[in-house]
């Protein structure tokens, strides 16, 4: 594991026991048995390792869910990696990085959620304008950060099956009919 790796993965153990801010660089250079200046060469301090671990579960549990036409599998699947990381997550949740990790996770889903759209254009044989593209992904975006905050603001106690149902109201059709009412409003595409 090159030092990054080790560096992620020793910040993402200590989340599991210790508050983040209670954290010290000294104590996770010390718990990787790295330098400080091997922190320093990857990462700008704890704040961006934990933005990048917490984006790192993201993906691991999504596995390109948000690249099919069923959203809400990658909302359940988001949840579930939540809830199995449920100490790290709180103690990011509660928190001062709790902005700005969540913030990284925005950002980084954005373009899984654009390349989504792109794929379920070109499956439905459809051509969207990049400006519907971008306030369509917006809105997902929106959507499956609003889930994530009302979870963890819920302190993860909610039924996920029950948000999942709040949520999914909203998405009640595919991307795929979304992005054909675009494109032949007057269609009647059902």
């Amino acid at each position: 594991m090159n030092a990054r790796g080790k560096i992620k993965q020793t910040l993402l153990e200590l989340l599991k026991s210790t508050p983040a801010d209670q954290l010290a660089v000294k104590t996770l250079v010390m718990e990787a048995n790295i330098s400080k200046q091997t922190l320093y060469n990857n990462f700008y301090g704890i704040m961006d390792v934990a933005c990048e671990v917490v984006c790192d579960l993201f993906d691991e549990a999504s596995e390109e869910y948000f690249g099919q036409e069923n959203w809400m599998t990658g909302m359940k699947d988001a949840l579930r990696m939540l809830d199995e990381n449920r100490e790290v997550m709180m103690h990011l949740w509660n928190s001062k990085w709790r902005y700005d990790i969540f913030r990284a996770v925005a950002d980084h889903v954005y373009p899984i959620i654009v390349n989504g759209i792109n794929e379920c254009e070109a499956k439905a044989g459809l051509t969207v304008s990049d400006e519907d593209k971008t306030i369509i992904a917006g809105l997902y975006q929106d959507i499956f950060m609003g889930l994530i905050t009302r979870y963890m603001r819920e302190r993860m106690e909610q039924n996920p099956e029950e948000l999942l149902k709040i949520y999914g109201s909203i998405l009640e059709k595919d991307t795929a009919y979304g992005l054909r009412r675009i494109c032949w409003p007057d269609d009647g595409v059902k």
